[in-house]
């Protein structure tokens, strides 16, 4: 049966439904579930954007909706140069339930590699899953995320963090520790634990605004160079991308030095209900931020006490850079399992070649995905 990908337009809408209701009865994961609109609800097409999304479905003969995926077009500063990217986002295929459009999942990244043959994946529940074991059977560059967490409040953390409760002695053991006060002791050896004494990297302000201006265009124009991969983050880009999480908690920080815009983080404050990694947990998260390698530090610190005096249990951030992820290290955090990878089309790895061993000077963290959500 032949299949061929085609823009989603309205009247596909009720096929779209019949597909996601057919892999429904597999109990899949929320997330593997297809727009059934047709407009993206984040990152529409606009004239003069230069971040969107659009739809791609890949129908058959009997125009029966068998998969799609989401295309993310976003400028990336490469190798010294602005370069048109593409992030290929939520691959849907019925092969999941039905072996007879296991190929489908070829096609699919195939069709994506030819609309934006710089093409990038993030995310994807980790290494071992199905789809990037398909790109690096396709000869894709992949490599995790690093993931690194912080424990604000030790004994709430022992209390009602899924990870460490998952038999009856380890909940035992976590209890005891949470109130003999041990917790405390165990956090601080390992070096989690807040502490209001931690050195400051940098001199440096920091104010909560209402968003992106002039002042992270300055930001962006004077440190885009240090990276050699990172995407976009100008002001109408980023306003692009953050402005619709900011009445469901998305905060924005900027950082001054003598009165000259360094930096600024983007976090979240989210109590968590019934996670499956985070149980009750209120947590802190770190989502995305931009400023020149030296004054990374100084955006983790800003981020980690803002959070920390909201009073979250944990806090938690996926960074590639070596620059972040010293800011990380500096500021306490610990490295954990990550589940968060990075895939680069055989294109895009062309582009920032030689990019063997510089995996620490490509610039990603959830800020490339899929927004601020799922956290």
């Amino acid at each position: 049966m032949k299949i061929t990908i085609e823009p989603y337009t309205s009247d596909r809408q009720a096929a779209v439904r019949q597909f996601n209701a057919r892999l429904a009865p597999q109990k899949l994961p929320v997330y593997f579930h297809f727009p059934e609109r047709h407009v993206p609800d984040w990152l529409p097409p606009k004239d003069g954007l230069r971040v969107y999304q659009e739809f791609f479905l890949a129908v058959d003969d009997a125009a029966t909706v068998r998969g799609g995926y989401i295309l993310k077009t976003q400028d990336f500063w490469i190798n010294g140069q602005l370069r048109i990217v593409g992030n290929l986002q939520l691959p849907l295929s019925e092969g999941i339930v039905d072996p007879r459009y296991g190929f489908l999942g070829v096609q699919i990244v195939q069709n994506a590699l030819q609309r934006r043959p710089l093409l990038y994946s993030l995310g994807m529940g980790g290494l071992d899953q199905p789809y990037p074991r398909l790109l690096k059977g396709l000869g894709w560059a992949l490599l995790l995320v690093p993931f690194y967490f912080r424990i604000a409040r030790p004994a709430r953390f022992l209390r009602r963090m899924p990870y460490v409760r998952t038999t009856p002695f380890r909940r035992l053991s976590c209890d005891v520790l949470a109130w003999t006060g041990l917790g405390w002791i165990g956090a601080h050896i390992a070096g989690a634990w807040v502490s209001r004494d931690l050195p400051r990297p940098s001199v440096y302000e920091v104010e909560k605004v209402a968003g992106f201006r002039d002042w992270a265009d300055e930001v962006w124009e004077a440190s885009r160079s240090s990276y050699l991969l990172t995407g976009a983050r100008d002001a109408r880009t980023l306003e692009a991308l953050y402005s619709r999480f900011y009445l469901s908690g998305l905060i924005v920080l900027k950082l001054t030095r003598r009165g000259r815009a360094i930096g600024w983080a983007a976090v979240l404050d989210t109590q968590m209900s019934g996670d499956r990694y985070f149980g009750d947990l209120r947590v802190g998260t770190l989502v995305d931020g931009f400023a020149a390698p030296p004054d990374a530090p100084a955006v983790v610190d800003a981020a980690m006490r803002f959070l920390t005096d909201r009073g979250v249990d944990l806090i938690v951030s996926n960074q590639a850079h070596h620059a972040w992820v010293a800011g990380l290290k500096a500021a306490r955090f610990l490295q954990g399992p990550s589940n968060f990878a990075f895939a680069m089309s055989k294109p895009l790895a062309e582009a920032v070649a030689p990019w063997e061993g510089r995996w620490g000077d490509f610039h990603l963290n959830r800020g490339d995905g899929d927004g601020p959500i799922n956290l």
